[in-house]
């Protein structure tokens, strides 16, 4: 549909190429004339565009594969013994003072001429697509995503394939999670301080971080921010250690943790951090106290996103959006998280059945997430004929599933009511919540 869409514009525009013929009709005015050119240059802007996009990912990766092509052989350099007992091959004159040098280089091209004619004449024919297949096998068997196959790294990796030797290895397991992880974080982050550095003495830098927990580890992420990279990962630091040792996530812990990406910056860039931004918990404002004592022009400010999070925690502690919130819970807990194998199987026939094939599902809302009640139940409101058909169909009728008492909670009372009574409430007061549609 698109290409023949860009047919059609070349057609309409009167545009040589595009695999189609100039439009020679007159029946077009002018002023549409004009609204075909207007289109076909704004397509041209943004092909143009996705080019240079195009061109500059691949001139960065050019550039971090020669970094890092470099960076490596500079450590293998470093691990050599300093006696270099490796043959090395100089220019040789004989007696009579004629110089040898020039025989030997012709005789290395003429051997690397016979490799060339010998690995032409081995050509595969079949080894395009061997080796498609192979690409599409390590995917499917490793269980890594489809798009591995069409990323631009992915083709670089291939491209520098091409001239690499048949005594070749690629790196071990052990390599790849060891040195090379290394190797490759350290280029990274010289990289990222770099692009937070420049012109920071003239538009400044900000830090900000927060707490985290993921997997039950307890962290604190140290991120910046400058005109030239909008967000950089600094640290992402386990604060597991520093618990265990009967120690705090006070405000001095986190204003030492801070503290040295800060004063990196100044020595490179005096005066350009002048921005902290912490959410209002009291550890970390204090700690912000900290830092402001440390860099007087520091400021530390109370970050927007928190405030719009507590705000919306606020809302649903009232009783009416509590309940809806509870309830909208109880519907994914049945229909959405999978937990009830047959239940979810029939919705999820019916959400397929009303959106074109495609199966949508429910949106399971987190307390910690901004808005996310909100946006769970935008989504319940979204679904709501597949959920009035999976109720209605015969196969949830007559399927006698378990039902297990649910509670619906407000300020008032408790209310104990089953998964279907919730459900038939929920199709029955469609009117009660329909400013949810706005």
């Amino acid at each position: 549909m698109y290409w023949n869409a860009t047919k059609a514009l070349y057609h309409a525009a009167k545009q040589p190429k595009g695999d189609v013929r100039k439009c020679t009709s007159k029946a077009i005015d002018a002023d549409h004339q004009e609204l075909y050119r207007n289109l076909f240059d704004q397509y041209k802007r943004q092909q143009n565009s996705l080019r240079v996009l195009k061109e500059s990912k691949r001139r960065a990766s050019d550039v971090y594969m020669a970094e890092a092509g470099e960076a490596l052989s500079a450590k293998k350099r470093t691990k050599n013994s300093p006696v270099d007992t490796s043959p090395t091959v100089t220019p040789t004159s004989d007696l009579t003072g004629t110089d040898t040098s020039k025989e030997l280089f012709t005789d290395a091209d003429n051997n690397e001429n016979n490799r060339l004619h010998q690995q032409k004449l081995g050509f595969d024919v079949h080894g395009e697509s061997k080796l498609t297949m192979a690409i599409a096998d390590l995917i499917h068997s490793c269980g890594l995503p489809f798009s591995l196959a069409s990323h631009h790294k992915f083709k670089r990796v291939l491209e520098f394939s091409k001239f690499a030797s048949k005594k070749y290895s690629p790196p071990g397991r052990n390599k790849v999670a060891g040195e090379l992880l290394d190797l490759n974080y350290e280029i990274y982050q010289k990289k990222m301080f770099d692009g937070l550095l420049k012109e920071a003495s003239v538009y400044g830098i900000s830090f900000f971080g927060d707490g985290a927990t993921v997997r039950k580890s307890p962290l604190i992420n140290i991120l910046a921010s400058s005109v030239h990279l909008p967000v950089g990962c600094l640290s992402i630091v386990d604060c597991s250690e520093h618990l265990q040792s009967d120690g705090r996530k006070d405000a001095t812990y986190i204003c030492n943790l801070f503290l040295p990406h800060i004063t990196k910056m100044e020595q490179n860039a005096p005066k350009s951090t002048d921005l902290v931004i912490f959410d209002g918990a009291s550890n970390v404002q204090k700690a912000g106290l900290l830092l402001e004592a440390q860099f007087p022009h520091l400021s530390v400010i109370h970050g927007a996103e928190h405030v719009i999070s507590l705000f919306y925690h606020d809302v649903f502690r009232l009783r009416e959006f509590e309940m809806l919130k509870n309830f909208n819970r109880l519907i994914y807990r049945y229909f959405g998280s999978g937990s009830m194998h047959s239940p979810y199987a029939i919705f999820s026939k019916h959400s397929r059945d009303h959106n074109n094939g495609k199966c949508i599902g429910l949106i399971r809302a987190a307390d910690t997430r901004m808005a996310g009640h909100v946006i769970s139940m935008l989504r319940t409101l979204r679904l709501r004929e597949p959920l009035i058909s999976t109720i209605s169909s015969a196969s949830f009728l007559q399927g006698k599933f378990k039902v297990s008492k649910m509670f619906c909670v407000s300020s008032v009372n408790l209310v104990s009511v089953t998964n279907i009574e919730c459900l038939l409430m929920y199709t029955d007061r469609e009117k009660d919540h329909r400013h949810f549609e706005i």
